[in-house]
């Protein structure tokens, strides 16, 4: 395998993207899947503990006996099943920002040094924990913004279908999925650009991820989604085990156990099908810096190497 620092601050085409960020992985998984099952992998395991809490207080095998009894349902502890759930919730929630987070600060940081170096996992750790505290303040903002939205639009939509006509729909409901999508995909650059330029604000941030995207959209949206494709067939070999685990353990029912067993499993199961998709980030950050790299006119890898000896060689020509 090829160990010289691979550059990434190059504008590259769709081919050039998928073939750096495979390069960029196999250089790094090693390193960079310690890092992760080190920090991030306990939360997941918290949460598996959760889900499997879950499972035994309420035998989701045995839905048509409680519809039958209902009174059964009187049998649940319903505040240690909510707070099970706020926990797997919390514990997802926190390892998914930590994903982010070191993903982005590992693929910054290598752009940043003038050479290879392999940092260890808590180096790694305690150059992303940083970004943390404004990271959960952004998605609770992305999620405020996004709620807002969906009750706008379905009011938007019940209003269309009732006062005016119904046909409408048809024209209306797919212009609002291709904004949608077109600002999900959009702030999926908030994160790295924040990191490059921690003095912008919010708005701020996120009025130039659209400069960012400009003349780039499909090409993103076509990396980013084959990409995504991609690592779910990888994740889903991590999902088999929830499923074997499910269909064995309805074999026995009431059994509180059996049915812990299998919510930890599936719990632990998907938390590490996560953990694999968690490569998005990875190639996310890659395309965000080629696609800044054109945007701002001038090499980031040129800037680098105006400061210090750079290290850093073309992979690829530039666009």
């Amino acid at each position: 395998m090829n160990n010289a620092k691979l550059d990434l601050c190059r504008h590259r085409d769709f081919g050039g993207l998928f073939s750096v960020t495979i390069d960029f992985i196999k250089q790094n998984f090693k390193q960079y899947l310690k890092t992760m099952l080190m920090y991030v992998f306990p939360f997941m395991l918290l949460a598996g503990f959760a889900v499997g809490y879950i499972f035994q207080s309420v035998d989701v095998f045995d839905l048509e006996s409680l519809e039958s009894n209902p009174g059964d349902l009187a049998n649940i502890d319903w505040i240690s099943f909510g707070a099970a759930f706020l926990a797997t919730v919390l514990f997802y929630g926190i390892a998914l920002i930590m994903m982010c987070a070191i993903s982005f600060r590992y693929v910054q940081l290598y752009v940043e040094r003038e050479s290879i170096t392999h940092l260890n996992p808590k180096e790694i750790w305690n150059e992303s924990k940083g970004n943390m505290g404004w990271l959960i303040g952004y998605s609770l903002i992305f999620l405020f913004f996004f709620l807002v939205a969906y009750v706008g639009i379905a009011a938007l939509v019940v209003f269309i279908s009732q006062a005016l006509s119904p046909w409408l729909l048809l024209v209306i409901i797919p212009l609002l999925l291709i904004l949608f999508f077109y600002v999900l995909f959009t702030s999926f650059y908030i994160m790295p650009l924040k990191m490059e330029e921690p003095q912008l604000g919010f708005f701020q941030v996120f009025g130039k991820c659209f400069e960012l995207i400009k003349g780039n959209w499909w090409k993103s949206f076509g990396f980013i989604f084959v990409f995504n494709m991609l690592l779910g067939i990888v994740s889903y070999v991590f999902i088999i085990p929830m499923y074997i685990a499910m269909f064995s353990m309805a074999l026995f029912q009431g059994n509180s156990i059996a049915m812990f067993l299998t919510g930890l499993t599936s719990g632990v199961s998907y938390g590490l099908a996560i953990l694999v998709s968690g490569f998005i980030y990875i190639a996310i950050a890659v395309l965000f810096y080629s696609l800044y790299d054109k945007l701002t006119g001038n090499s980031l890898k040129d800037q680098i190497d105006s400061i210090g000896s750079g290290m850093g060689y073309d992979t690829v020509k530039s666009i």
